[in-house]
């Protein structure tokens, strides 16, 4: 289909500013570590939208021109990186049922075994977590509050912890009340109910490609053929994609990541998530809203819900506390649609009857004081540091032809391998040489993403990650290489 003449003057707009940009810099009108207007500035003096000036700072983010630096904006780069953005994948995929490679349970333990370095790992170091707070808040409780916290809570949640964290959906710009929240036993449980209350048995689902493997398996054994598409590594789903599918397939439900997406680490802009949203709503489509990285933006301000702009009460958020506190504590919530939350609460109390109620009341207080915005503000920061020192020694290690990006929040790193290069063959040698990493086939229902893999920073950037960094980019190299003939013969 041709684009139309707005998608095309968008697609110039944020092009040309983002070469004006870099015409200054390299100008000199911009100097290294000098920092850039605003994106609100920039709408104001260019007569642009927010979508085009925030595209076109991330286009040259991505080219090592520009960083942004937590609660304070853009900068021009000191040091600038010189690996492009991955690839789209080249089609969609389905509707199908989900299939998996051979070794995706073996490369799922592996990421958990404490030998490995962990470069594949997505669970925080207990060095970046609360331990000691939450240890003096379980104290507490027992001492005071025991005999409370050995019975069942209510099936949607401990009420103390459901205003904790309606207190703080005023900060997702979606605020919901507290009769709205249902704790769930992690995140995934929460995906679960979602799907269970809007996806018919056996409809197709909506996902992005590649998307986290906990999802394919959610959908593989509740019955859900996968309908994957292509997925902008820097800027999440395409519209026009969405669109194109809705218009030959009846949909069951969208499930997507807006925020610093698994593996991808993509950011959807605020016009983008709107769109999406009002295309799903007309089509009467459930969108379910994966939010458990929305936490770890390194800007200033934490990305807005997908519900910010739901006028059909047909969005579930859902996220929990599992990346940004305690992933052993399990704690997650449901924020249904207001058609979807009588359903919610049902299916609730079938599936789990409960979430323990220890866990509940020690998150609950943590939200409640100041400590968890102090920890959000410190680990935001530990992370940006470490991602930032992760590109530098992927730049630096790696051979030409890697493509990456360097994530805007969360712990992703997507690689595009060279050409030639097998991730499961990367997978295998790293593996011996005591590194953990992901290879990119278990992202994807029918197995693609061969020559990807996906990397994360979960702890400090120290002298054994480097090392193991370094180490990957040589076994990289080393694939790249033609075997050896055998015989002496030319």
């Amino acid at each position: 289909m041709p684009k139309t003449k707005m998608q095309v003057q968008k697609g110039f707009l944020f092009t040309r500013l983002a070469g004006e940009i870099e015409a200054g810099i390299a100008a000199g009108a911009y100097t290294a570590g000098e920092k850039l207007p605003s994106i609100r500035r920039l709408r104001e003096s260019r007569g642009v939208s927010l979508e085009t000036a925030y595209r076109a700072y991330v286009d040259l983010e991505a080219r090592g021109l520009v960083e942004t630096r937590p609660r304070a904006g853009f900068f021009v780069a000191s040091r600038p990186r010189q690996a492009a953005a991955p690839r789209l994948s080249a089609r969609p995929y389905g509707p199908s049922p989900v299939s998996f490679a051979a070794a995706t349970a073996d490369i799922i333990a592996a990421s958990l075994d404490p030998r490995l370095i962990p470069l594949g790992a997505s669970t925080l170091s207990p060095e970046w977590l609360p331990g000691r707070h939450l240890a003096r808040i379980l104290r507490g409780l027992l001492a005071a509050e025991l005999e409370a916290c050995l019975n069942y809570a209510p099936a949607s949640g401990d009420p103390e912890l459901r205003r904790a964290v309606a207190r703080r959906s005023l900060m997702w710009g979606a605020p919901v009340d507290e009769e709205e929240v249902v704790i769930t036993a992690g995140c995934a449980e929460a995906v679960a109910l979602a799907l269970a209350a809007a996806a018919p048995p056996g409809s197709p689902v909506v996902v992005e490609s590649p998307t986290h493997f906990g999802f394919l398996q959610l959908l593989r054994e509740s019955g859900h053929p996968v309908l994957a598409l292509p997925t902008d590594p820097a800027f999440g789903l395409e519209p026009s994609a969405l669109r194109r599918v809705l218009s030959r397939h009846s949909v069951g439900a969208c499930l997507l990541t807006p925020h610093f997406q698994n593996p991808l680490g993509a950011l959807m802009p605020e016009e983008r998530k709107a769109e999406l949203v009002e295309l799903l709503d007309r089509r009467g489509v459930a969108l379910i809203e994966d939010d458990i990285y929305g936490e770890l933006s390194y800007a200033e301000e934490r990305p807005a819900l997908m519900r910010r702009h739901d006028r059909a009460g047909n969005v579930f958020s859902c996220s929990s506390v599992s990346k940004v506190l305690a992933p052993g504590l399990r704690i997650g919530w449901c924020l249904p649609g207001r058609r979807h939350l009588a359903a919610v609460k049902r299916l609730k109390s079938a599936f789990s009857l409960a979430v323990p109620t220890l866990a509940q009341k020690a998150v609950a207080r943590f939200l409640a004081g100041g400590a968890f915005d102090r920890h959000l503000r410190r680990l935001r920061g530990q992370l940006r540091l470490a991602s930032s020192q992760m590109a530098d020694a992927l730049s630096a290690g790696f051979p030409p032809g890697t493509r990456f990006l360097a994530p805007r929040g969360g712990n992703m790193f997507w690689l595009e391998l060279p050409t030639g290069v097998d991730a499961m063959e990367l997978y295998a040698r790293a593996r011996a040489a005591g590194i953990n990493i992901v290879p990119g086939n278990v992202f994807s229902p029918g197995s693609a993403y061969g020559h990807h893999i996906r990397l994360s920073c979960t702890r400090p950037f120290r002298a054994d990650i480097r090392r193991a960094v370094e180490t990957l980019g040589e076994l990289t190299l080393e694939l790249m290489k033609p075997p050896a003939r055998r015989g002496g013969r030319p």
